[in-house]
């Protein structure tokens, strides 16, 4: 910056603050560059050292369901149970038994099928890519205003198209989308959800946990809805 505005950034870096307002710095922070150098170093470590042992504290304590060689979460806690008791069973359906395969290990997310972020997990089709839509920042307003109600789907929402999905609170229809999970040796059911490991999307199944009747069905592409634009470790 200063190669690029040698007129006009020196005299902005005299007037503002590396990282707080100046006159909050010039009280706490040191005065030298070295000080500085050494703060910043001192702030990186703490933010990102307690992010990481935030997300191993918020990995580690998932509602978990397992098999020999699939990890399940419901996003809904509240699906939990109802996950516990159906998934067996849809797992043996032949939709999924012909496109799984013995020896390799899965993550399944079990998802209310208008869950508004599930892009971020899948491209589960083009109304879930976000960044794409006009009205994105309506609908995670929506989402940040009710935090919850997209969980349950006891709140309308406004979809991608711009109608509105009707609530179907109580509803037994639930998206499961199938992640093939590389490069984990570890045992533990939260293994699947670790830095170094490659998660691959493969297909999604809507299905009726009541009646265990198959709505949709799609393989899915190795990429997330949001393409090249970079996401969330899940």
């Amino acid at each position: 910056m200063l190669r690029t505005y040698p007129d006009t950034y020196a005299a902005y870096m005299e007037k503002t603050g590396m990282f707080l307002p100046r006159r909050v710095e010039q009280r706490v922070l040191p005065g030298s560059m070295t000080g500085r150098i050494g703060a910043f170093l001192l702030i990186a470590v703490l933010v990102l050292g307690g992010t990481f042992a935030l997300r191993d504290y918020t990995v580690k304590h998932l509602h978990l369901w397992t098999d020999a060689n699939v990890v399940a979460l419901a996003v809904n806690p509240d699906d939990g149970a109802m996950v516990n008791y159906r998934l067996p069973e849809v797992l043996r359906l032949p939709e999924v038994r012909a496109r799984t395969t013995a020896g390799k290990r899965y993550l399944v997310y079990v998802l209310p099928v208008n869950y508004i972020m599930q892009g971020l997990i899948a491209d589960t089709g083009g109304e879930w890519r976000l960044y794409k839509q006009h009205h994105t920042v309506s609908m995670i307003t929506d989402w940040i205003l009710h935090p919850f109600g997209h969980l349950t789907e006891g709140h309308t929402m406004h979809s991608a198209s711009g109608a509105q999905a009707q609530p179907v609170a109580g509803g037994m229809e639930r998206r499961l989308v199938f992640v093939e999970v590389s490069g984990t040796a570890g045992q533990k059911p939260f293994d699947v959800f670790g830095i170094g490991v490659e998660r691959s999307q493969r297909f999604m199944l809507d299905v009726d946990l009541h009646t265990l009747a198959v709505r949709e069905l799609r393989d899915l592409p190795r990429q997330t809805a949001w393409a090249n634009v970079p996401t969330p470790v899940f």
